[in-house]
């Protein structure tokens, strides 16, 4: 089980969310952490008070439709971070790092690494 960002396949809303996996690795379902009718589920609890800074970014590899990146920043607090992310083979430098200097807290800068297809969603607010 994996808990993250998304749209629940039942409300069809942005949530706080559980993802579950089959034996093979499939997506089973996604559906909020705490239901669908409960507060706790809102993806507007996720506290926003950080801001994040790019000190190093790389991209690893470059394939058809995907690029992989890494990535260390610092955050508002001082403490520094690295990620790898996955992102579109479409993703410039300049426009990942805009993205992630947007980000306000973690969560958000963990579901970056699933916005493969950066059209695909509304942008999160």
């Amino acid at each position: 089980m994996e808990i993250c960002l998304g749209k629940c396949h039942y409300c069809k809303e942005k949530r706080i969310l559980k993802k579950r996996y089959d034996s093979h690795g499939y997506l089973i379902s996604a559906t909020c952490k705490f239901g669908c009718d409960d507060a706790r589920s809102l993806a507007s609890r996720v506290k926003r008070n950080l801001s994040f800074t790019v000190i190093q970014m790389e991209r690893l590899e470059l394939t058809f439709f995907t690029s992989d990146w890494r990535i260390t920043c610092e955050d508002s607090r001082g403490k520094m971070v690295e990620r790898k992310l996955t992102r579109s083979s479409a993703e410039t430098h300049m426009t990942l790092c805009h993205k992630v200097e947007q980000c306000n807290s973690y969560i958000e800068l963990a579901w970056l690494d699933q916005d493969t297809y950066p059209d695909s969603y509304d942008s999160y607010d």
